[in-house]
């Protein structure tokens, strides 16, 4: 479970919609878009109250793209990364 303003990020592979086959070997861009798999409790403001999040866990979102932390987890690609990383909610 994340800390304070930490949201957990399951990673989604973007699909090439083009005609060019780019094989598996070539370096893929870093994903930007996953699902909210967990948030933590929230950060605080000046004045000690808990700032709520504008999304919920399940939300297809948008992420800037070097954001946070990647781990792996049981082959599963996740993102750790600020709640103000996020950039849209898809």
């Amino acid at each position: 479970k994340p800390l304070r303003d930490g949201v957990l990020i399951k990673s989604i592979d973007v699909a090439y919609t083009g005609k060019l086959f780019i094989p598996d070997s070539a370096e893929k861009d870093k994903s930007q878009e996953g699902y909210v798999m967990s948030l933590g409790v929230g950060a605080l403001d000046k004045k000690g109250k808990r700032i709520p999040f504008e999304f919920e866990v399940g939300d297809k979102v948008l992420f800037q793209k070097y954001a946070g932390t990647t781990i792996q987890q049981q082959g599963v690609s996740l993102q750790l990364i600020k709640a103000s990383d996020v950039i849209a909610i898809l």
